[in-house]
């Protein structure tokens, strides 16, 4: 690999890093503590639902990811 295709890769890469934090940036701004919320029901991985409600008044940390197939 030849130093133009190496320091093309790291220009691409290092801006997708600075998009990818932003729009993190823009999405937590969204919010500040002490805002309130909608509820919304999830299935969990027994398919039993969830409601966010069910935790009110207690920390929660939402982690909501994907896979591919």
């Amino acid at each position: 690999m030849n130093s133009l295709h190496l320091q093309a890769k790291i220009a691409i890469t290092t801006c997708l890093l600075i998009f990818l934090f932003i729009g993190i940036k823009l999405t937590y701004a969204q919010y500040k503590v002490g805002d309130k919320i909608t509820d919304f029901t999830l299935a969990d991985v027994n398919g039993d639902s969830i409601s966010l409600f069910d935790y009110r008044g207690k920390v929660i940390l939402l982690n909501f990811f994907t896979s591919h197939g």
